[in-house]
């Protein structure tokens, strides 16, 4: 399937979630670990899939997920100059944007670093979507370095997505 296959399937599974359940809204996070070096990728990403199969998705209230790996490069830091990061979006609760319930980036960094097999820096980033066009755009844009993206889902998206 190629990327505007993908892009198409994604807005036909937003779309179908939100008809099914029209209290639905969306979160796009960014989460990142320890910048690496090139022969250490493949591994820094097996650290971090584990880590996010440990999160506990429904303690935030994620009903679905669509997670893309992403490489991007930093040349600040030589001799390890490669970000393995992932974003994805995610269909929550509405209660997840409550005054009060709102879990940032922060919060998603410090519950992945704790999943996490290793001591290593994480980050994070979390925002209510406000544009889907534009977010499933930046999620299929091309890797600024040359690895193969991986995308996987969960719950509802996933269900769709595999219809």
């Amino acid at each position: 399937m190629d990327i505007e296959q993908e892009k198409a399937q994604l807005k036909e599974a937003v779309t179908e979630i939100e008809a099914q359940e029209p209290a639905t809204r969306w979160l796009f996070v960014t989460i990142g670990a320890d910048n690496c070096a090139h022969d250490e990728l493949t591994h820094r990403f097996g650290q971090m899939e584990r880590a996010w199969d440990k999160l506990d998705l429904e303690a935030f209230d994620v009903r679905g997920w669509l997670k893309v790996t992403e490489v991007s490069t930093s040349y600040a830091t030589p001799a390890k100059p490669l970000h393995p990061h992932y974003h994805a979006l995610m269909a929550v609760r509405p209660h997840y944007f409550q005054w009060g319930a709102w879990n940032n980036g922060f919060k998603w960094a410090t519950e992945f670093k704790k999943c996490l097999d290793v001591e290593m820096w994480t980050d994070g980033d979390a925002s209510e979507v406000r544009s889907m066009e534009h977010v499933i755009d930046y999620l299929f844009k091309p890797n600024g370095y040359p690895y193969p993206k991986e995308t996987t889902a969960g719950g509802n998206i996933k269900a769709l997505l595999e219809e």
